[in-house]
Order: structure tokens, then C-alpha cells, then sequence
């Protein structure tokens, strides 16, 4: 007897209807930092070519009404055709036929939050952290860019929101506009206890909420993943973050077949074991555009769009 056969796998059911496609890569954009902030650039093909401005034109005086000084000089603008390659994201979620069967049961309400939530956490943490982020997606993960740069602020343990501002003012000083600040899980209260003069003119009383902007930066609490508790917040120019997204988010079920592990050790079998199987994919790029700013006339590693609060001095990521 043999129980270690792959089986051909037969759809159960058809692809989701494309609505339904639609609102459950909402659902991923909304969990995701990433996508929430970031620049979404529909793509379609694998490796798609985007323009970076890497250099600026520039405007120049005449000196005179005759002679030399009356010729108008030259310039120009460059731009450099940057890869945004998708890479495919999935997921497999095994459900009992039991649960399925259960008539009571929401499925798809109680799917589509988890789909949602799987796919947001991997995007945040290659894209955030560099965590299994794909070899193809070159741009430094937002962390180590900030490192790179050099744009690390060693948190005042006294006054946070102090050692927030000056994120920011590294990413202000580096040519870029701070768009929003990413905070790790309950930081905000941390904040809030403080009371420092930062928040003069946007106080925090009894009978107010914690506020979701501070001195008109605005922050995002909570993040659906926060991979290293050393790092308090991440400040960024989110503009910069382009996300290639392809429009081909597929939900599929199956009713037979097996799952394995890479060594080939069957760990669930849906005929055997009465189960479905709901997988998800979708394809997902990402660039970190270096760009010519008011600060800088030529893009460079030097200055980041991002900068992080952190406890860990001389911090370093790879």
C-alpha cells in the first residue's frame, strides 16, 4: 500500500468572480502598511520598467544684452528606467468539509480577513524589514535604507514624540517630505503619557483620543506586523514606495490532492481527511525610488526617504 502519491489536483470550484477578486485585494490594501501608504503602480508583465528622475534640468541668468552673456545655456532632464518586478505571493488555507457544511457558518467572511491578513504580513515584512524578500526586488527594505543613510534616532526615553520629530527632520534634511510615521504596537499610549511640548498645539486630554496626526505628521498605529520591538517608528516619504500590483489575485478551492513539506512528507490529505483546501495567489512588486530632490541634485543611498526611531545603538541591518 502506498500513501505517499501525489495526486492530481481537480478544482472543487471556479475562480472567484472578479468583484470578489476586487474586494479582497481592498482588504489586503487596507491591513497593509505598505499598500495604505505606499505608491500602488498597476503593472502588466513580470518585469516592468519605471522612470526615476536622476537628474534635473537647470535654469541659468543672462549676464547681458549682447555677446556671451546673452546666449541662453542648455540643460537637461534624465531619467533612469528602474525594475519593478512582481514576484508571486500565496497562501493555502485547509478548511474541514465539516465547516463548510455547517450552514451557519459565514465562510467567506471568516476567509477573507485571513487571505487579507496573510498576504498583508508578507508584503510588510520583505518590503518593512527585508524579511524573505525576494532576491529580484533590489531596492534596501525601508529599514535598511534608513540604516544606510545613517537616518537612525536613538529614542529619549523621556520624550518620544521628541525623538519622532527628529526622524522626520533627517528625512526633511535628506531632500524628502515625510508623508507618515509607522509606529510599533502600543507606542502611541507610550507617546500619549509623555506630554511633551510637541503636542502644545494638538493636546492629548481626558476626554480626547489619541490623535492620528502629530505636528502634522500623520501616524499609523498598529501595524498589522512589527518585526523588531528594538525599533520604535518608522518615518518615511511613502511616495517613494512603489508597489507593482498585477491584476490577477486568484482564489481557487480544491477537494482533493495532498500537501507537502519540502522534503516531500505528506502533511494534509483533502480526500482522506475530509477537508478543503482555499488557496490564494497574487504577484507583487517593489521599488524604493532614489530621486532627485531640492536637497540633492543626484540620487543616492546617502539620503533615504525613510529614518527610524530605535533603542539599539549603531544599529545595522543586512
Amino acid at each position: 500500500m502506498a500513501f505517499d502519491d501525489i495526486l492530481d489536483r481537480t478544482d472543487a470550484g471556479a475562480t472567484i468572480p472578479r468583484e470578489v477578486a476586487q474586494v479582497i485585494t481592498g482588504d489586503i490594501a487596507q491591513q497593509s502598511t505598505v499598500l495604505a501608504l505606499g505608491t500602488r503602480v498597476p503593472t502588466t508583465t513580470r518585469d516592468s520598467r519605471i522612470p526615476v528622475l536622476t537628474q534635473a534640468p537647470e535654469a541659468y541668468w543672462l549676464t547681458s544684452e549682447t555677446g556671451e552673456g546673452s546666449l541662453k545655456q542648455t540643460s537637461k532632464a534624465k531619467w533612469s528606467q528602474e525594475a519593478l518586478v512582481a514576484e508571486e505571493l500565496a497562501v493555502i488555507v485547509p478548511i474541514p468539509d465539516n465547516v463548510i457544511a455547517d450552514s451557519g457558518f459565514d465562510l467567506w467572511g471568516a476567509l477573507r480577513p485571513l487571505f487579507a491578513r496573510a498576504c498583508a504580513r508578507a508584503i510588510d515584512l520583505a518590503v518593512i524589514w527585508g524579511v524573505n524578500k525576494p532576491a529580484s526586488w533590489t531596492s534596501p527594505h525601508l529599514v535598511a535604507s534608513a540604516i544606510l543613510a545613517g537616518q537612525q534616532v536613538f529614542e529619549d526615553i523621556n520624550d518620544g514624540v521628541k525623538s519622532l520629530l527628529q526622524a522626520a527632520q533627517l528625512v526633511g534634511e535628506a531632500g524628502y517630505s515625510p508623508t507618515g510615521a509607522v509606529l510599533r504596537h502600543g507606542y502611541q499610549y507610550k507617546l500619549a503619557t509623555q506630554r511633551t511640548d510637541a503636542l502644545t498645539a494638538n493636546p492629548i486630554g481626558a476626554a480626547s483620543p489619541f490623535p492620528q496626526m502629530i505636528a502634522g505628521l500623520p501616524i499609523r498605529p498598529d501595524p498589522v506586523v512589527w518585526y523588531d520591538t528594538d525599533e520604535h517608528a518608522l518615518v518615511g516619504d511613502w511616495r517613494k514606495v512603489l508597489i507593482g500590483m498585477r491584476q490577477d489575485l486568484r482564489v481557487e478551492f480544491f477537494n482533493t490532492g495532498v500537501l507537502t513539506d519540502q522534503a516531500g512528507n505528506i502533511t494534509v490529505n483533502l480526500l482522506q481527511q475530509d477537508m478543503t483546501a482555499a488557496r490564494v495567489t497574487m504577484r507583487v512588486g517593489y521599488h524604493l525610488a532614489y530621486t532627485v530632490t531640492n536637497a540633492a541634485d543626484t540620487p543616492s543611498l546617502a539620503d533615504s526617504p525613510f529614518a527610524i526611531v530605535t533603542s539599539t545603538s549603531g544599529y545595522s541591518y543586512s
